[in-house]
């Protein structure tokens, strides 16, 4: 899984600073919107969250929070405490007052990130829940139209259908740890790498 994306909008050298060091332990890529469109920027992207200062816009971003969805942290001198207080009520993620702290950078991240899995995870059931129920019905079709005097073979079919896929996605989103596949899973790690093999699924090493 290629990392995040977290936007910045300032010409603050402090500002970049705690940003970097912020940043330095977690799996996120710093992008700069100096200059740039905001909207042609952002839309369409997967970013975890933008970093804007008060006065380097901020306001032009938070107008078009439903267009763009960012998540908004506030980078703000202490005189403009007021103006971010307020952004906040309009739905800003965070806000942070100078000094910077790298640790409080660190932690915004970390937080929108595991928001940001949680939020992932409900949209991936919900797309489970609707794939199973459109299966469901093109299988009572195929059981309507079966000949129950003969053996077929339905229920190796669909399994061959669904557990591979799931097994791939699992992997995938653990970067191929089997350790912590089999516990999302709830199966143990031996018949975890009998399926890999057996379905012939590639991990990441």
């Amino acid at each position: 899984m290629s990392a995040e994306k977290v936007f910045f909008l300032t010409k603050d050298p402090e500002t970049r600073a705690a940003l970097d060091a912020g940043s330095k332990t977690l799996d996120v890529e710093l992008v700069s919107i100096d200059g740039l469109g905001p909207s042609e920027t952002l839309r369409g992207q997967r970013f975890l969250l933008a970093f804007v200062g008060i006065r380097s816009g901020a306001s032009l971003l938070m107008e078009r929070r439903k267009e763009l969805n960012p998540k908004l942290v506030l980078m703000a001198h202490p005189s403009a405490k007021r103006n971010a207080l307020e952004m906040m009520k309009e739905g800003a993620f965070g806000f942070l007052m100078k000094p910077f702290l790298p640790e409080e950078v660190s932690l915004l991240i970390d937080r929108a990130l595991e928001d940001q899995k949680v939020r992932r995870d409900l949209q991936r059931m919900r797309n489970l829940e609707s794939v199973s129920g459109l299966l469901l019905e093109r299988l009572r079709k195929v059981v309507k139209r079966a000949d129950p005097g003969k053996k077929g073979d339905l229920y190796d079919f669909v399994m061959h259908c669904i557990e591979k896929p799931l097994l791939e996605m699992v992997l995938e989103e653990t970067g191929g740890n089997k350790i912590k596949a089999a516990n999302i899973l709830g199966i143990n790690r031996n018949t975890l790498r009998s399926k890999i093999k057996e379905l012939t699924i590639r991990t990441a090493r």
